[in-house]
């Protein structure tokens, strides 16, 4: 299967997808907010660097966060296809990257945009409930995503809470970011011809439409 880069905004139905991807094709996944977190206690310089950079709330060096992903590409799971979440988030992070690909001799596969509005993003966010045990997540808004009662997770029973940076405020500072880092990072993959956008406010639509794109690429 084609490697798979998503590029999409936070309540835009990512994870959801990238987990019935995950369930249908087998992919491997790797998350680098994971990834950096799983090699926090190395007993070494990255280990060290990692924790320094994240304890003082700052963005670990892009040749720390390569070096940990060239580790963890190179395993055996990742040979067959996998959903990179989480980078690149720059173009500099993205000819990182292609270089990484070539010393391993992959392909980049495809990049997946999820070009959802605003106004539907920030709806989704501050309407969100997580169980407090399960983590499954609700909506307040979405009637298929909505809780049988109120506060109460149907899987297990537990408490639904909000989180506390689900947040208009929060929101739009996180928001500006990604238009500011992803704007130019998606123009350096469309002059490739390697992006393909889906904007539809479903996700069952959207993952759908990706199923067809990954279906037509490996005929």
């Amino acid at each position: 299967m084609k490697n798979i880069i998503f590029i999409a905004p936070s309540a835009s139905g990512k994870g959801t997808i990238a987990k019935s991807l995950i369930e249908k094709y087998g992919y491997a996944h790797v998350s680098i907010g994971q990834l950096l977190r799983d090699n926090r206690n190395r007993n070494d310089e990255i280990g060290r660097r990692i924790v320094e950079c994240q304890d003082k709330g700052i963005l670990v060096d892009d040749t720390i966060t390569i070096t940990i992903l060239k580790e963890r590409l190179a395993q055996p799971d990742f040979a067959k296809g996998y959903i990179l979440d989480g980078f690149p988030r720059s173009v500099l992070q993205a000819g990182l990257y292609d270089q990484l690909l070539k010393e391993l001799n992959y392909d980049l596969g495809v990049v997946l945009y999820l070009d959802i509005p605003k106004e539907e993003l920030l709806r989704r966010t501050v309407g969100r409930s997580i169980c407090e045990k399960c983590k499954v997540e609700y909506s307040d808004f979405y009637e298929p995503a909505m809780s049988k009662v109120s506060g109460i997770c149907d899987k297990c029973g537990g408490k639904l809470t909000k989180r506390t940076d689900d947040n208009e405020e929060t929101f739009n500072t996180r928001y500006n970011v990604f238009l500011t880092q992803t704007k130019p990072l998606l123009e350096y993959y469309q002059a490739r011809g390697q992006v393909h956008s889906f904007n539809s406010l479903s996700s069952e639509e959207n993952y759908e439409g990706i199923v067809k794109v990954l279906e037509d690429l490996n005929d």
